[in-house]
């Protein structure tokens, strides 16, 4: 096999935190009087970094349904992309420090922010949809629980 085709182990925690760390820090940027014609460019950078990594991560794990702890990552997912949809919202204010030198790209922005909430409300549906189901597969009937606790008598046995 194809090095480049073989499947690799994801950190997904590891991944995830580091992901909603960059992006308190690109968000912590925006309360700084700093001069966007120098970081403005390295912005944009972070951005599609951090849009291709949640797309990747959040791809891997639709294709993986009976990947182990997928649910807690799904909502690691989840909780990234609202992070994500908030620094790209206050990004995109007037007001902040990026205001000028970024407009060109505000509507690229407002796109992702939009693509994030559909994502956002269909990953929560899916969460809550599975959760129910879950429950549901868990509960056990009272002729099953009746079953369960009767004591097994072996037909071999003497007794």
């Amino acid at each position: 096999m194809k090095r480049g085709l073989m499947k690799q182990k994801i950190h997904y925690e590891n991944d995830i935190f580091y992901l909603k760390t960059y992006i308190r820090i690109l968000s912590d940027a925006l309360k700084l009087n700093i001069d966007s014609f120098i970081f403005g460019e390295k912005t944009l950078e972070d951005i599609n970094f951090i849009e291709s990594t949640v797309g990747k991560l959040y791809a891997s794990l639709e294709e993986n349904p009976h990947l182990i702890r997928r649910r807690d990552h799904l909502l690691s997912i989840l909780e990234v992309k609202k992070y994500f949809i908030s620094y790209l919202e206050n990004l995109t204010r007037s007001g902040n420090p990026y205001s000028n030198d970024l407009k060109q790209a505000f509507p690229k922005l407002r796109r992702l922010v939009a693509n994030h909430t559909r994502d956002v409300n269909i990953l929560q549906s899916q969460l809550n949809t599975s959760e129910k189901v879950s429950n549901t597969a868990e509960q056990i009937s009272e002729n099953e629980m009746s079953f369960l606790l009767t004591p097994y008598l072996d037909p071999d046995s003497d007794n």
